[in-house]
């Protein structure tokens, strides 16, 4: 982002020369330019509410008009993390919070241990 548009100020970028950028990213791969946008307006939506900027032309964008946003998947969480999750069992097992550890008993039986 920073070689297309190099040495402008942000609030000197036309809507369409945003356009044209995120075209180019959407021709390579569309979620990564929803992503981008996402992102991109997350820091501008905070810089414009504390008026670090002005407000921007690219703010007015919708991930919907440049690309694709991504999609929710499913992962395995890590050894640390279900040893973090068994260990708040067993703790608020021995607390006799049987409420707090049926709660991190559920969480657990999304780990899966490969050995």
């Amino acid at each position: 982002m920073f070689a297309w548009f190099e040495d402008r100020l942000v609030e000197d970028i036309t809507l369409g020369e945003w356009i044209d950028f995120f075209d180019q990213k959407s021709k390579k791969n569309r979620v990564t330019s929803g992503a981008i946008l996402k992102q991109l307006k997350t820091v501008l939506d905070w810089s414009v509410r504390r008026q670090l900027i002005p407000n921007v032309d690219v703010l007015q964008l919708r991930v919907s008009d440049i690309g694709s946003a991504s999609t929710v998947g499913s992962r395995v969480l890590t050894i640390l993390e279900c040893g973090k999750i068994n260990g708040s069992f067993w703790l608020s097992a021995l607390r006799e919070d049987m409420r707090s550890a049926s709660l991190h008993m559920r969480n657990l039986e999304g780990c899966v241990v490969v050995l």
